[in-house]
């Protein structure tokens, strides 16, 4: 059976190696909720992607203007304290820039879409 409806937004998972205060590389995995895009919204999406990474000087604002566009909310992210961060703008722009976790989560994004399958 094939149910033509979807849910607007889903859940993938984010991977990423990040340095640790000790100096060695830590993996950190925490889930993103991502907006659910047509083929043709994930087209033009990747284009504009493209298009800002090569034309822009500013990468990290870039990267959350891409993420804001797509992701709605996160799970498993944590303070210090171990407290839950709550999903922002200014939280994502921190997770960006400090941690360089642009490319991981645009990556689950990508990732977690259908793909369309490849002309001969």
């Amino acid at each position: 059976m094939f149910r033509m409806t979807q849910s607007p937004k889903f859940w993938a998972t984010v991977r990423s190696e990040v340095q640790a205060e000790n100096g060695s590389r830590q993996t950190v995995m925490f889930d993103m909720e991502f907006k659910r895009l047509s083929q043709s919204e994930l087209r033009s999406f990747a284009d504009r992607t493209a298009a800002d990474v090569s034309a822009s000087t500013d990468v990290v604002e870039t990267a959350v203007e891409r993420i804001m566009e797509v992701a709605t909310n996160w799970r498993n992210v944590t303070d210090a304290e171990s407290g839950e961060v709550t999903f922002s703008r200014e939280a994502v722009h921190q997770a960006v820039n400090e941690f360089g976790l642009g490319p991981a989560i645009l990556a689950a994004f990508y990732e977690s879409m259908p793909k369309a399958k490849a002309k001969n």
